[in-house]
């Protein structure tokens, strides 16, 4: 057994643990999401766990099996059908469909057995979009989010020092409480991209096994829903609660004495 069939084992059964969370949480955010209440919040977080697990699907099955295999599982080549298609699928998951036309025409992304990581491929008199697309797409997220969270943090305490009502204090806490697990989300996600485009730069001359990191790291980041959801959120946990222990249903029985009348 080589160095890289253990590293590829471990982000396997990282990765699988990562996609059990995921599956564990799915129901209550379903629930929060498409039940009577229908928050908008937990529709976000819906769609946003469905990518990581396309993300994550790709990584564990097909990259991490790849790795210990130390060979590509469907074919020897490495710009071959089915590692471009599998590169399609994560990078849809990354995208989340938004642009998937784009995706499907510029796709240069493929899960690199060889270097144990997500790689561009360059093909010869072609140049390839796929980097510029997804860096042009994450920093545009990333700016957008941030500017967006310091807006709503600013809008919130303006209007908290200015409710009377502990119902509006209350409501103002629990927006509070969502925006920060959404910051916590959206700091694994850029940590996570930023990491993928500097390393190439800054780690020139390392074993191949270091690039292992990038599956632990995209991992990570595909782990962040479920892991503050399962920790930090109530309403999620108290809703997983009522699907694992459902309350059983007692029947009343209400006893009515019997009078004895007496014919005097």
């Amino acid at each position: 057994m080589t160095l890289k069939f253990y590293l590829g084992l471990f982000t396997f059964c990282f990765s699988l643990f990562a996609i059990f969370l995921n599956f564990i949480i799915i129901p209550p955010v379903f629930h929060l999401a498409f039940g009577p209440t229908k928050n908008s919040i937990y529709l976000i977080a819906f769609f946003n766990i469905i990518s990581d697990l396309l993300e994550l699907s790709v990584t564990c099955f097909y990259q991490c099996t790849s790795i210990m295999a130390d060979r590509y599982l469907f074919s020897e080549e490495r710009v071959s059908t089915a590692n471009i298609f599998f590169g399609w699928v994560f990078m849809n998951g990354w995208f989340l469909e938004s642009v998937v036309q784009v995706v499907m025409a510029t796709n240069r992304i493929i899960a690199d057995q060889a270097v144990l990581s997500m790689a561009f491929i360059q093909i010869n008199g072609v140049y390839s979009y796929s980097n510029v697309m997804h860096m042009t797409y994450d920093l545009f997220c990333t700016v957008t989010s941030t500017l967006c969270y310091i807006s709503v943090f600013r809008t919130i305490r303006k209007s908290s020092q200015t409710v009377a009502s502990s119902v509006q204090k209350s409501r103002a806490s629990q927006d509070i409480r969502y925006l920060f697990q959404f910051v916590f989300i959206s700091i694994f996600y850029t940590f996570t991209w930023v990491f993928f485009e500097v390393l190439n730069h800054i780690a020139t001359d390392v074993p191949v096994e270091f690039w292992i990191v990038v599956p632990i790291c995209i991992t990570c980041n595909c782990s962040s829903n479920a892991i503050i959801y399962l920790t930090v959120n109530r309403e999620v946990r108290k809703c997983l609660r009522g699907f694992l222990m459902p309350k059983s249903k007692t029947s009343v029985i209400q006893v009515v004495p019997l009078a004895i009348v007496s014919e005097n």
